[in-house]
């Protein structure tokens, strides 16, 4: 017998198994955490942000440390972020006003697909996009809120969003999706312009850390695909 023969079957028998192994990565399915969502939201297309202001008074801000990575926050009492919480719920509330006409309505939920996982962030956008536009121009142009936020760690910053998120869940009309996904796409929404704003790198953690909190809810809700069908979602937690 020929050592062809004899390493033949073996040949075989790894290339049978090598098309397996194909055929089982080809069926895993990549799961689309909340921190992908939060990476796609924020490098969407988003307003031109307009040229540094060369009028505020820039100095002072420079004058201030800014730590890069300290764990706590400068000591400040709660009331000190209750306010930075309030001026944010300002800036939002008075953009809600303004903005009386709805959001046009994107395609057929029932049109899209489990794994369109495109379709899914552009649905979540549309919330963002619908509670307001005008905070990220807010926090540039003032360098106490911006100064502030800087220098946040993530207790203070969890805290912030709840505050937010709680003071703005109360439109004029019935809100048309779940509180829950309200409540994600609001603090998201804000968690992407404050990063923006001030280009730390730590908040980005600090947010894609907080948004982690939401992944029971999501998964409890079949995943980002059912979550894309936004007008049907009903609030069961």
């Amino acid at each position: 017998m020929s050592q062809e023969e004899i390493f033949a079957p073996s040949s075989a028998s790894e290339e049978e198994g090598d098309r397996k192994s194909g055929d089982k990565n080809k069926k895993k399915k990549k799961k689309l955490k909340i921190s992908d969502i939060l990476k796609k939201v924020s490098f969407k297309k988003e307003e031109p942000r307009p040229p540094r202001p060369t009028s505020l008074p820039f100095r002072v801000v420079a004058d201030v440390p800014q730590p890069e990575d300290h764990s706590v926050s400068p000591s400040h009492p709660p009331e000190f972020y209750d306010g930075v919480a309030e001026t944010l719920d300002r800036i939002a509330q008075k953009h809600t006003v303004k903005k009386k006409s709805p959001v046009k309505p994107e395609p057929a939920p029932s049109a899209l697909k489990d794994n369109d996982k495109e379709a899914v962030v552009q649905q979540l956008v549309q919330i963002l996009t619908s509670e307001g536009d005008v905070i990220n121009g807010k926090i540039n142009a003032s360098p106490f809120l911006r100064s502030t936020l800087t220098r946040l760690s993530y207790p203070s910053f969890a805290k912030l969003l709840d505050m937010y998120a709680s003071q703005s869940e109360e439109p004029p009309a019935p809100a048309p999706v779940s509180p829950t996904l309200r409540r994600l796409a609001i603090t998201m929404d804000v968690s992407r312009r404050v990063v923006t704003a001030t280009g730390v790198q730590r908040l980005t953690g600090y947010a894609e850390r907080y948004m982690e909190s939401f992944a029971p809810w999501v998964r409890s809700h079949g995943g980002w695909g059912n979550i894309a069908q936004l007008d049907e979602v009903l609030e069961c937690d």
